[in-house]
């Protein structure tokens, strides 16, 4: 029988530290099993090919992961890192911050270690390439002068070192991504790709899209088979995200299904809340012993929705930030149910009403996607649904008042938008 924890012993509970532990909710560590991402994994996987002797002769291609954030996509990246370094092939995993200028890119590019027996070479425009000391198993760390370095430079450079030593590139949180520093290297890998064994992967939110494009390349447009949207995870693939590690050959934890099902109904599909209540649940069962039932789950109950309340506190103060709090006040009533979906043109005429307009109606559609608070699932593009099913259902108990209707005869800004998508919208 679980009883009541006193103060000091959920304290104890909460922040101790676990080993082994089977879950790790949001400190950026690998989750011991990746649920429901299989066609992700694959086509990512599939990149490695061309890169490596398995497909030597074939054509590399760039991809896109993007969706709200919590679903995934640092883990997915991760998860190609470790493959491609398994491979033999050189991974770059950053996010956007690390590279705000060209010149931070081409150092980051350019730094690595490649085999070499060369002297110093005379680049284009007269630098100079100076070698670097030649370690054990002849490969040699080159020194650049990036400053004054040209876009061109840099590219036959990357090339010819990609020749030597296959790279595979990735950007997490891609959206904030500098601009020039976008242009340059999203224009650039198209080239380097059909000079050399080279890939890039760019990772962001749902407003990746619409930054992409202020940035003026064909790089989205040119993706095939690499635009991936992330959703939330169906109830089979929660479950697996629990059971999976729970039972863990060497470390698992003895565990009710009725438990599993409670925790997995609770987390909205969303795996940082399932990565939540796992390590919860495997706290508590390492302190107190048992296993874990529905009691072990009354009893962290209140601890995890401390917890994922922080998450909504800071959507919140970002939709407040945005002056979107009434807009996603009125959503909430049609949204806060699981599974809820709701068409497009009705959502915007609700972000279009007085005092709004239509013209602020499609901006806060727009910063709304990008934000992950609405999401427009790739099965119905018509539609939208909430980023998070639980978020709204807090947004719903907040005390604002609903936008007032439009008058009788008024213009409806729904009727005329009718396929208009926001910027961050459907796949092209």
């Amino acid at each position: 029988m679980i009883h009541a924890m006193d103060d000091t012993q959920t304290s104890l509970a909460e922040y101790a530290v676990i080993d082994p532990r089977l879950f790790a909710p949001g400190d950026g560590q690998m989750p011991l099993h990746i649920a429901g991402r299989r066609l992700e994994r694959s086509v990512l996987s599939g990149m490695l090919a061309p890169l490596t002797r398995e497909q030597p002769k074939a054509p590399s291609h760039n991809a896109a992961i993007h969706g709200p954030r919590g679903l995934g996509k640092s883990v997915l990246l991760a998860d190609l890192e470790a493959k491609a370094k398994a491979k033999g092939v050189d991974a770059i995993l950053m996010a956007a911050d690390d590279i705000p200028t060209p010149e931070r890119l081409f150092e980051a590019t350019l730094g690595r270690k490649v085999p070499s027996s060369e002297s110093a070479t005379r680049m284009g425009g007269g630098k100079i390439l100076l070698p670097g000391v030649i370690e054990a198993g002849g490969e040699a760390s080159a020194s650049y002068c990036f400053q004054g370095m040209s876009t061109l430079e840099w590219r036959n450079a990357l090339a010819d070192q990609c020749r030597r030593r296959p790279l595979l590139l990735m950007i997490d949180e891609a959206q904030t991504l500098d601009l020039t520093v976008a242009k340059t290297l999203l224009s650039s890998s198209q080239i380097i790709r059909r000079q050399a064994p080279f890939a890039l992967i760019i990772a962001g939110t749902p407003g990746l899209k619409s930054h992409i494009a202020k940035a003026k390349t064909t790089f989205w447009e040119r993706l095939s088979v690499g635009d991936l949207q992330l959703e939330l995870l169906d109830h089979q693939s929660s479950l697996e995200a629990l059971r999976q590690p729970l039972g863990h050959e060497e470390f698992g934890l003895a565990h009710d299904e009725d438990a599993l099902q409670a925790m997995a109904r609770n987390s909205d599909g969303y795996p940082y809340f399932l990565q939540l209540w796992g390590d919860q649940a495997e706290r508590h069962v390492r302190t107190h012993g048992g296993k874990i039932d529905l009691g072990v789950v009354e009893a962290i109950s209140s601890r995890v929705d401390k917890l994922r309340k922080n998450i909504y506190d800071s959507r919140w103060a970002e939709i407040r930030s945005k002056s979107l709090t009434r807009q996603a006040f009125a959503l909430s009533e049609h949204l806060s149910r699981d599974g809820a979906l709701m068409k497009y043109d009705d959502a915007l005429e609700i972000m279009s009403r007085r005092p709004w307009g239509e013209a602020g109606g499609i901006e806060a559609m727009n910063e709304m996607l990008s934000l992950g608070v609405l999401f427009q699932p790739d099965a119905d593009v018509e539609s939208v649904s909430a980023g998070i099913p639980s978020f709204m259902r807090y947004v719903s108990r907040k005390n604002i008042p609903a936008p007032a209707p439009a008058k009788h005869g008024a213009h409806n800004p729904g009727a005329t938008t009718r396929g208009r998508k926001a910027s961050s919208g459907p796949k092209t």
